[in-house]
């Protein structure tokens, strides 16, 4: 079993749903509902020098040495030692000879992997028994029938693309044969070839719906030559979960997965409660589009696109896009002076006359006055210059770049709404300048108002508020702000730990531990 299951989940099926999960049982917010390894993963090209091949863990950390990595002999492959060298020798003695031609197959190398997975558990001709149609023998990973199982929509991809999936499914069929894979007491037949580059096929347009990116707080710093704490996370891996691929979507998750990668765990994946939910209750988990982050017509075109269906969230419903706020101006009229109301610019006509308006979302008042309208636009662009200018500036002269961040902000103050992520970035680039100059104190003031700007875009209990929170408290840290880094540091960490559990998910939890010791 690749799986730490608790009591908390049941897998039902309906024709609407598909497969889908409801609670158990009342699920408590931040509780554990999982942990799931990958059946395989795939670690990104560019990934390669800094983390094992195998295992995912880093390998050139700044804050700790690392053991002398291990490489293969052939291709340069990194593993973080000969176990995991060992360990992944079963599938990488199939792709060596060939890798750059299996990376360049795309979500391809993924979709082999898995059939390596599966057939190296077998001899070769036992593998060759297999794909004819043979029994399953006993020594065959029981949790192959769980990937074999998920969708792969192959009604809805388009002809053309199903024509470049069967050319690299045959490219990969033929290198697999050429290794050995399918040996047997002869060369393999075409038609075993054929069977294996089937297989392959639907694996492909399986992952292209339940494939999952494997996320990462550390990258390359080019400057260091090592991999460094982010903020944000980058991808460094692809692998496949066949219990999470159960989960359906929603705009508004109850769940949230992060990865393990920093012990080399492999990818362990945690999933985490976001809200209380009662018994019965469907669970759902977010595939990229979230109505905080993306407009309506953006989710509906990236869901559809990859997924095939349309959303049914009440977000989706509504056609609801919660990220309105991040453009948003403040509304000029006397029904909400004084109160911060978002209003959005929006175009009406036909075609070829479009005319624009400011609609107020509280008060739903319409603005077309030019002149107004004209002004407004006048200092988002001044704006808008300021900052571009700013950003050029902040590192190597400072001093000039706060100037016109003084200036932008006054302009932003004046029309925008309190979410605007134009105000926001105008703070975080003065806390940038203050901090260069040394002046911690006024930047960790910036990074605050930053942070609430972000609180407003997002909410109080979004991951990205206690992103913002953690720049802040290292501002307050290095400003000696040890009543007010307590303060937000345990806001931060509260936030951290929902999302992420602890600091194997998220180094940034153990950065703060070591700050308010």
């Amino acid at each position: 079993q690749n799986l730490e299951f608790h009591d908390s989940l049941v897998i039902q099926r309906s024709p609407e749903c598909g497969r889908y999960a409801v609670a158990k049982r009342p699920l408590v917010k931040g509780e554990i509902l999982y942990k799931e390894l990958p059946y395989c993963t795939v670690l990104l090209r560019h990934c390669w020098p800094y983390f094992c091949y195998h295992c995912l863990a880093p390998l050139a950390l700044a804050t700790k040495p690392q053991p002398q990595s291990v490489c293969c002999n052939d291709c340069g492959i990194r593993f973080c030692d000969a176990d995991c060298c060992r360990r992944a020798s079963d599938y990488h003695r199939f792709e060596c000879a060939d890798l750059d031609l299996i990376e360049s197959t795309g979500i391809g190398h993924l979709a082999y992997r898995i059939l390596l997975t599966a057939c190296t558990s077998l001899s070769p001709s036992g593998a060759s028994q297999w794909l004819a149609g043979a029994p399953v023998p006993r020594c065959f990973p029981a949790d192959y029938s769980a990937v074999d199982g998920l969708c792969d929509n192959a009604e809805h991809h388009q002809l053309d693309d199903v024509a470049k999936y069967r050319q690299v499914a045959r490219q990969l069929a033929s290198v697999a044969v050429s290794r050995g894979l399918l040996a047997g007491p002869d060369r393999p037949s075409d038609r075993l070839t054929e069977l294996f580059a089937s297989q392959l096929l639907r694996h492909v347009m399986q992952l292209i719906c339940n494939a999952h990116a494997i996320l990462s707080h550390y990258e390359f710093n080019s400057a260091e030559n090592c991999l460094t704490l982010q903020l944000g996370e980058q991808r460094i891996a692809s692998g496949v979960y066949p219990l999470t691929s159960c989960l359906n979507h929603s705009c508004q998750p109850s769940v949230a997965s992060t990865f393990s990668t920093l012990t080399g765990n492999c990818g362990l994946l945690t999933v985490r409660t976001l809200t209380d939910l009662p018994a019965g209750e469907q669970v759902y988990n977010c595939y990229g589009p979230h109505y905080l982050r993306h407009e309506w017509s953006e989710r509906r075109q990236s869901l559809t696109e990859q997924y095939f269906f349309e959303c049914q969230c009440p977000h989706c419903v509504s056609r609801d896009s919660g990220n309105q706020r991040h453009r948003a101006l403040r509304c000029p009229g006397e029904a909400c002076r004084g109160t911060d109301q978002p209003a959005l610019l929006t175009w009406t006509g036909d075609d070829l006359r479009q005319e624009p308006r400011l609609v107020c979302l509280s008060c739903r008042s319409a603005f077309s006055d030019p002149t107004l309208l004209a002004s407004l636009a006048s200092k988002l662009d001044a704006a808008n210059s300021q900052l571009t200018q700013a950003a050029l500036l902040a590192e190597d002269r400072p001093a000039e770049a706060l100037a016109l961040l003084r200036n932008c902000q006054a302009r932003l103050t004046a029309c925008a709404h309190s979410g605007n992520s134009r105000l926001g970035r105008c703070h975080d680039l003065q806390a940038k300048c203050f901090s260069r100059l040394g002046k911690h104190r006024q930047a960790a003031g910036h990074a605050i108002r930053s942070a609430n700007i972000v609180k407003v875009q997002f909410g109080g209990e979004s991951v990205e508020y206690g992103k913002e929170l953690f720049k802040a408290s290292e501002l307050l840290a290095l400003a000696g702000e040890r009543d007010r880094l307590q303060q937000t540091a345990d806001i931060c960490l509260r936030l951290l730990r929902l999302y992420y559990g602890n600091a194997d998910s998220c180094p940034l939890i153990s950065e703060l531990e070591v700050m308010l010791l």
